[in-house]
Parts: C-alpha cells; structure tokens; sequence
C-alpha cells in the first residue's frame, strides 16, 4: 500500500487505518511548526477519528492520541482548539486511553495548555462515562490540582447547561465547584467556558497574509480571499499533482458552502462564486476519479444559487470532456438546473438538439425528472422520443420504481 500521508491528501480520503509507514510520516508531519502543517496533521488525525467512529479502535487511536498530546501543547490557539475537540471524540470511545493523556497533562503542560486541553478531554469523559471518571476528577482537584479544577469549570456548556451524562449531575457538580471557591452561575452568565476560554470557536491567525501558503483550510470558517490568495489558489488548480489539486480543493470546499448557505446578490459574492466556479471546472475534467468527484460535488452544490454561472460550465463540460465526466454532468449539474430553472434553461437544450447536437441528447435523457422537470415530463419525453431516443429505460423508470418502494 502507498504511503497517503506522502502521496495522498486527507481531503480525499476517509476511514484510515495507518500503516507502519504512514504513522512515521505522520509523527514526522506533527514535528513541523508552521501551521500549515500543524493543519494537514489534523486533517490526517480526523481521518483516523473516523476509523475510530467505525469502531476498529486498536490501530489508530495510541497513534492518534500520541499526535494530539502534541498539537494541545501548540502556542496557536487554533490549533489547540482543534486539538482539543479531537480529543473529545477520542474520550467517547477510547476513555482509559485518554485518561492516562489527561494525568500527564495536568503534571507537565503549561496552565493555559492544560485548561485547554482538558477541557475537551473532560468534556468527552463526563458526558459519556461520568460514573467512571468524575470520582478521578474530584479525587485530582481535592489533592489540590488547580489546573483540574479550571478544566471542570470548563466542560461543554450547551444553553447554559451541562450535557450528556453531565446534565443529571448538575446539582452535585455545582455543589463541589462551590465547595472549591467557584460559582457555576457567573461562569454561565457570562456565557464563557470558564477560566477565560470563550464559548466561541476562535478564528485562527488573523495576522496570515497568504493563508493558502501559510495556513490550513481547517482553521478558517469564513473566507475572504485577497488577490495573493486567489494566485495562490490558480498556481494549485493549474498544478497537476494529487496532493497540490486535493489542497485547491480543500480550500475551495468552505468557499462553495459560504456561497451556498449565505447567497448573496451582491458583486463580491458574484465575484467570488466566478473565481470559485473557474477553478472548479478544471479540476472536474481530472483524470484521477477523487479529484473529479469532488470538483464536481461542489460545482452541483452551487446550481440554486448560480445557475447562470453553471449553465456554460455544464455545456462544455457535457461537450468537451471525457466519457466518464461528460457521464456524470447530467447527474450532477443539468438535472439541478432543470429541477429549479427548468423555464430559463430547458429552451437552450431544446434548441440545441433541434440543431443537432447529440450530447445535448444524450445530457437530456440521462437526468432524472425531478422538481419542475417532472411536471414537464411529456414534453421531455416527446422531445427525446423525436430524436430516436426512448425515455422509458432512463430516469423515469428509476424514478417510478424508486417512488413504488416507497
């Protein structure tokens, strides 16, 4: 098997179990500082916590754990954040194991690493298994470990409230923190996870002026790219390496969800969805299945809010790619055109196959009818039957058959 921390990226991949090979390269990826690698060493370890979540622990997670008790120490609070909720999601399945993490921080790490810390180790401990392990706290804080205590005042807090097994403890929980000289109630009004963590999640490294070449995808939840980063971006999308067109990709993914989930009309959103759109249509022509796949996830994610921006990139995609991609545009990009702005597109299809066009023909058949195209479906089906092509054995059916199962 190839080393996929060498070759491969983590955007790409899912459900890792780590070679001997790839758990070296991995311990070698944490030892770098900077927090582009910082980063990528994340990304790796949530591949692993989704092994983890499949249940085949026994791999993966002294790896896993190794690598945390690293970052959780890092001086960026970005990357202890992530650290730390990675950490908490170990704790569920894996508590012994993060247990003994949890005593060798609270003896070696540093005040702020350690509330940091565990935090989210405490978090995942006393949500899911606080019988076991909130005796060992208490036993901990007692013998007088103030780092302990700070992190106790610092588990989850959801609307005020304590969560997960926590939630029937609240009484006891509180009377101890009281008995220990904290009020549980200021720490709730003020709406902070104690001991000057805030609730929210931080935003990393403001002061990265190219955060494509410096920083990580995982770090960032709203982007606005400068011009040094958009170059940056078309450097990686005209590279033809797995690992450089995976990073573009990655980077473009929380792009794709912003113009998603927060459409806007204006010119910078419009600006932007342009330049997202112009990388994606490259990497959707890739000869490597993962990248094309994704590339064209992200491009159909888009269709309600840009379909205007869509419709040419699905044309020459339908036109000029290969068989394999000019397969899946139907199903990916013209089926959600035709499913929302079925009146503004269905006659620039129809025109095209009264011309002659036979991809159009064959795009057409192959998309389901769904939305307003499936309220328009005798006039779909006419027109391909007029060009010698029988909708029965298409979408239809499928859908027809789908609809009877349920």
């Amino acid at each position: 098997m190839a080393n996929r921390i060498e070759e491969s990226h983590p955007y790409l991949e899912h459900y890792v179990v780590f070679t001997e090979d790839e758990a070296a390269s991995l311990r070698l990826l944490c030892e770098k500082t900077d927090l582009r690698s910082r980063g990528q060493c994340l990304a790796w370890v949530n591949c692993g916590l989704c092994d983890l979540l499949s249940e085949v622990t026994v791999p993966n997670v002294d790896l896993v754990l190794s690598v945390l008790e690293v970052l959780v120490r890092d001086r960026r609070r970005c990357v202890r954040i992530e650290a730390t909720s990675a950490m908490d999601t170990v704790a569920r399945w894996c508590p012994d194991n993060v247990w003994s993490v949890v005593s060798r921080l609270a003896a070696s790490a540093s005040p702020r690493q350690a509330t940091c810390a565990l935090c989210g180790a405490l978090s995942g401990l006393l949500d899911f298994h606080f019988d076991d392990y909130f005796p060992r706290v208490r036993a901990a804080i007692e013998a007088g470990d103030q780092r302990m205590l700070c992190a106790l005042c610092a588990c989850r807090l959801h609307g005020g409230r304590y969560i997960g097994q926590l939630a029937p403890h609240t009484p006891e929980v509180d009377a101890f923190l009281l008995a220990h000289g904290v009020d549980p109630k200021r720490i709730r009004e003020e709406g902070r996870l104690g001991c000057g963590l805030s609730a929210q999640r931080t935003r990393a490294c403001d002061r990265v002026r190219n955060r494509i070449e410096e920083s990580h995808p995982r770090f960032h939840d709203a982007i606005r790219l400068n011009d040094a980063e958009k170059e940056s971006l078309r450097r990686l999308c005209e590279a033809d390496n797995l690992r450089s067109r995976a990073h573009c990709l990655a980077w473009l993914h929380p792009l794709v969800h912003q113009l998603m989930l927060r459409p806007s009309s204006s010119a910078q959103a419009a600006a932007t969805a342009g330049f997202v759109i112009a990388c994606l249509e490259p990497l959707a022509s890739d000869a490597r299945e993962a990248i094309r796949g994704k590339a064209l996830g992200d491009l159909s994610s888009l269709v309600d809010s840009w379909p205007h921006k869509l419709w040419p990139v699905a044309v020459r995609l339908a036109h000029n790619a290969d068989a394999e991609v000019a397969e899946l545009v139907p199903a990916l990009i013209l089926e959600h055109i035709l499913e929302s702005h079925f009146d503004l597109y269905y006659p620039h299809i129809r025109d095209a196959i009264e011309t002659g066009d036979r991809r159009m023909v064959e795009m057409l058949d192959g998309c389901w009818r769904v939305g307003q195209a499936r309220e328009r479906q005798d006039e779909i089906d006419a027109l391909l039957r007029k060009h010698g092509v029988d909708p029965s054995f298409r979408g239809t059916v499928w859908l027809h058959a789908a609809e009877a199962e349920g």
